[in-house]
């Protein structure tokens, strides 16, 4: 199952604060001179993990606000892109209070670990300049390096997944055209001669291609179904049923819809045996009994 928005939100998150990590690990050098003369004048290991903190949080709050900034200048251009609608929550009460939450706790679980890393350097060791900086802790390292990229790995997937399966969707030959296709619902309760001459009034529209008369559509999603079980006369007992539907449509359904058929003829209202031509005949009936 694909992940939500959400979850895709919060592996980018993530992803993130281990950049933070590997980054500020991986330049732990540059800084080693600056924790042995700290730790040479006096400071203690707290002083230190607190700044390094600090650090960390005005890191995290900066780039809360560059992300709430770009949100708001690149949202309208996202809805047009995407043809979404999505807004941000400006005059509610809650977002200030959450973002601050969110900012406080991003900054100390990403700086965590480097404060207390840095930290630990020994003064003795960086004078001298004999501290190995890249041997110290390379199992947490490496664990964090394999799960970035395989949640990198995990979101290009999911995307190609999605992309492909839109790319499906959108593009694929189902049978029948589905753009510039108006249903009207409830037509039935015209009756079956009003009925007719609605569609007749609508045919003589100049932007109307064609026009059907049916009560259901080639579609599962919204529809309404009338599913049936056949058996064989005298053997409903004996073997399986097959499911099937029974679809009342006219002359025009297979041409409004952009149907082809793959053998036999269409329905034809100069054709007694056709259900429509016995429609026609009883519509016509029906007529006369009122002329």
């Amino acid at each position: 199952m694909l992940l939500p928005p959400a979850g895709i939100a919060f592996f980018i998150l993530i992803i993130a604060c281990i950049n933070f990590v590997n980054l500020a690990t991986a330049k732990s050098a540059n800084r080693a001179k600056e924790v042995g003369l700290r730790k040479v004048v006096g400071s203690y290991r707290s002083s230190l993990i607190k700044q390094f903190l600090t650090e960390s949080l005005l890191y995290s709050c900066l780039s809360f606000v560059i992300g709430l900034v770009l949100a708001r200048l690149l949202l309208p251009f996202f809805n047009t892109l995407a043809s979404k609608s999505l807004t941000m929550p400006w005059g509610q009460w809650w977002l200030m209070p959450v973002i601050l939450i969110s900012a406080f706790i991003i900054g100390i679980i990403a700086g965590l670990y480097p404060a207390f890393y840095l930290s630990s350097f020994k003064p003795l060791q960086v004078l001298k300049g004999t501290l190995s900086t890249g041997s110290k802790g390379p199992l947490l390292r490496n664990s964090l390096v394999v799960f970035q990229f395989t949640a990198s790995i995990m979101l290009i997937i999911g995307t190609t997944v999605i992309y492909n399966q839109m790319h499906y969707i959108l593009n694929q030959k189902i049978g029948f055209d589905k753009d510039q296709v108006v249903i009207v619902q409830g037509a039935n309760s015209l009756g079956d001669k009003n009925v007719q001459n609605f569609k007749n009034e609508l045919q003589k529209l100049a932007s109307v291609k064609s026009v059907s008369i049916s009560d259901y559509l080639p579609v599962d999603a919204g529809t309404k179904r009338n599913g049936n079980t056949f058996f064989i006369d005298g053997r409903s007992m004996v073997d399986a049923g097959v499911y099937g539907q029974f679809w009342q449509i006219d002359d025009t359904y297979l041409k409004t819809l952009g149907m082809n058929l793959v053998e036999g003829r269409n329905f034809s209202y100069d054709m007694s045996d056709d259900t429509a031509g016995k429609l026609k005949a009883a519509v016509e009936g029906y007529a006369k009994s009122f002329a």
